[in-house]
């Protein structure tokens, strides 16, 4: 009988970092992993609709855990300084580069480019070149 390998042992075996975020004052705190079917509906059609939108807040809604979600809701549609569209759009972005595992800051002590390797010489070759015979 074949033996199958077990592929996500490794990822269970991971301890999950919290994720979350401050919106108003408050704090959402999410799932520690989304599964790919999450991810595919935040993926919208790009036919100018709404479904874009409506994709984000389903995205949202499916990280966040279920007892913080009614408050984000009630923010989304509040009468008084609710979540806009670029609020939203900054909020599945911080989520989608933290799910992702992308660096969401430059680190601090990044070289800005090449090390020089010393002074370029402007001396002509000293090699050999055979003149043709």
């Amino acid at each position: 009988m074949t033996a199958f390998p077990e592929l996500d042992a490794a990822r269970r075996e991971q301890t999950a970092e919290p994720i979350g975020f401050r919106v108003r004052g408050q704090e959402f705190r999410c799932v520690p992993r989304i599964g790919v079917g999450v991810v595919v509906a935040l993926m919208g059609p790009e036919d100018g609709d709404d479904s874009g939108v409506l994709a984000m807040l389903d995205f949202v809604r499916h990280v966040l855990v279920a007892e913080d979600w009614p408050r984000f809701e009630a923010l989304t549609v509040a009468k008084v300084d609710p979540i806009d569209f670029d609020e939203l759009l900054g909020i599945c972005s911080h989520l989608c580069d933290v799910y992702a595992g992308r660096p969401t800051e430059r680190p601090a002590n990044s070289p800005g480019g090449p090390r020089s390797t010393g002074p370029s010489s402007t001396a002509a070759s000293s090699s050999l070149v055979a003149a043709p015979a």
